[in-house]
């Protein structure tokens, strides 16, 4: 999705030395192991360097550490990403819980990480383990465009799913005729239009070059005053604009929350006092779980994106300032840290939905567990029955609950 050597040696020869330009810190961990290993270049016992960028200077140590960790953990976050997002996209696809517009949002995101995952997993094939199908036509072009297009389809899904839930709390009148799922196929579809066409370039401006007598994927030197422009423009449509949207929605929907809150409270006093005694325990209702639930995907996704997010406008200004190194720097390590703390954004989904999700959770077990369960005792007879919306004992008290459980299909 993201061209990390733009930002790093932009106007520098090595702009084209980085042989996994799909993923924001392959340029910057290829760049920092070849400095390593192969000329040998340790840091100075002084953490500061003398020069005019006033940089910190990592050891070649922790470079070496950094490099093994990367290696095991992305094949480990690539695996577990795609099998949870594979779960939860036919959980949220299934009957009793894809006739609400926030489900389809959340199994489109599913499987825009899919296949966001499956392009890091050829990259990471072919520079970590040596398998050199992403360096071969074609599937070069295929997999900088499904990077591109799967990422920024990833961050404006969450955007709509952060506005649905900025609607069902502070416009809850409004919720019938805006969060519905012909509205919500209509964006998914239109967001997905519109990232293919504005992330076509890849198909024509990439291909295979000859670096050193090797060959491998990246930009045509041509085009280098291109890929520079759209290169800032990614960073414009995928990252500055989301995250403002996402923060200032958030913002606002907390605040909302806490006067909801401070409501609740004086009128549950206010009941206490005119009955003279404790008030019963209030039933969070199911559109509370649901504004929870939707609450809980947009923070996790922020805190995980956000330091990637800020370290790489940092690196980016500093490369207007034209402080740059040839060694590794504090700045370029830790963006490859936060980078594999952004993948993670990829691959916790599942487990936010069964954590917040408790609908999601009871079909989840319903279409997974209890099956599973059901085929390894082929003759045990079932105690449960999974209604349309939700799992209940077949006992005729549980009949009248059933309506009040349909209000949603996430609670």
């Amino acid at each position: 999705m993201w061209f990390p050597s733009l930002f790093l040696v932009e106007g520098d020869p090595k702009i084209f030395d980085s042989q996994e330009p799909t993923t924001m810190s392959a340029g910057i961990l290829n760049t920092t192991i070849s400095t390593t290993t192969n000329t040998n270049i340790c840091c100075q016992d002084l953490p500061w360097s003398n020069d005019s960028a006033h940089v910190t200077y990592m050891s070649s140590v922790a470079i070496a550490v950094l490099a093994n960790f990367h290696l095991i953990s992305i094949p480990l976050i690539i695996c577990l990403g795609v099998l949870g997002n594979l779960l939860a996209f036919f959980t949220f696809v299934s009957k009793p819980l894809r006739n609400t517009s926030c489900s389809l949002y959340l199994a489109a995101r599913s499987a825009s990480d899919i296949g966001f995952l499956l392009a890091l997993f050829v990259t990471w094939l072919g520079d970590a383990m040596g398998v050199l199908i992403y360096h071969t036509n074609v599937i070069c072009q295929c997999v900088l465009f499904l990077s591109y297009v799967c990422g920024f389809l990833s961050v404006w899904l969450v955007v709509l799913i952060t506005a649905e839930n900025y609607i069902r709390i502070c416009h809850p009148f409004t919720v019938s005729r805006l969060c519905t799922v012909p509205k919500a196929k209509a964006f998914i579809i239109g967001f997905t239009v519109g990232g293919a066409i504005i992330f076509h370039f890849p198909l024509w401006i990439t291909g295979l070059n000859n670096m050193n007598g090797t060959v491998v994927c990246n930009f045509f030197p041509q085009y280098v005053e291109i890929t520079r422009t759209l290169t800032h423009i990614d960073t414009v449509i995928s990252l500055v604009i989301p995250s403002i949207v996402i923060l200032t929605l958030m913002v606002l929907i907390t605040h909302s929350f806490i006067k909801s809150f401070k409501r609740q409270t004086r009128l549950r006093q206010g009941q206490n006092a005119v009955n003279g005694r404790e008030g019963s325990k209030k039933k969070t209702s199911p559109q509370a779980k649901v504004t929870r639930m939707l609450f809980a995907v947009s923070f996790i996704f922020l805190s995980l994106t956000l330091p990637s997010y800020i370290i790489r406008l940092r690196i980016l200004l500093l490369t207007f300032e034209n402080k740059q190194s040839s060694s590794p720097t504090v700045d370029q390590v830790m963006q490859v840290i936060f980078q594999i703390v952004y993948y993670l954004s990829f691959a916790v989904n599942l487990i936010v939905y069964l954590v917040c999700g408790d609908n999601f959770r009871k079909v989840f077990v319903d279409m997974y567990i209890a099956c599973f369960l059901r085929s390894r005792n082929p003759r045990r007879k079932p105690e449960f029955s999974h209604t349309s919306f939700t799992t209940v004992r077949l006992e005729a008290p549980e009949a009248a609950q059933v309506k009040e459980e349909e209000e949603t299909s996430l609670t």
